[in-house]
């Protein structure tokens, strides 16, 4: 399944503060595997056991399940 864009940040926690809109935040471990899967309201606090890396997607985008594996590319914008 392909999810679309997204931002991936190292880390465990995440938070939404100054946001409008809500997130989809996705817990990944070191092997790319979905450990936590939550729905961040603006303001929201989320805090995954067992993350070493943050998903966000637009609250919009199909949900990836725990269990998952998932993989990512950058983006080459030129930079």
């Amino acid at each position: 399944m392909a999810l679309g864009w997204g931002m991936v940040i190292g880390g465990r926690s995440v938070h939404a503060r100054g946001m409008v809109e809500p997130l989809t935040v996705v817990g990944i471990d070191r092997d790319g595997i979905v450990v936590f899967v939550r729905r961040l309201r603006p303001g929201g606090l989320a805090f995954m056991p067992g993350a070493a890396a943050v998903l966000e997607l637009p609250g919009h985008l199909p949900t990836p399940s725990p269990g998952d594996i998932l993989g990512w590319a950058p983006i080459d914008d030129g930079w």
